[in-house]
């Protein structure tokens, strides 16, 4: 009866030890994401800036 005590508790320790490194997988991963949008966000900004630099250029090119 003892033994099967035991087996339970290492097994439960087990579990909880196992959940907890998923939970910070996947806080790393979250983290991961957040960083991949924020440079995505600042990929979209220096395009659209540089896209306003083409056309004003082109625009002082085009006046007489």
């Amino acid at each position: 009866m003892f033994e099967g005590k035991e087996k339970r508790k290492d097994l439960i320790q087990e579990l909880r030890s196992t959940h907890a490194l998923q939970d910070a997988e996947q806080q790393v991963k979250r983290q991961e994401k957040q960083a991949t949008l924020a440079l995505q966000r600042q990929r979209r900004l220096y395009e659209h800036k540089v896209s306003l630099s083409y056309i004003h250029v082109y625009d002082t090119i085009q006046k007489p």
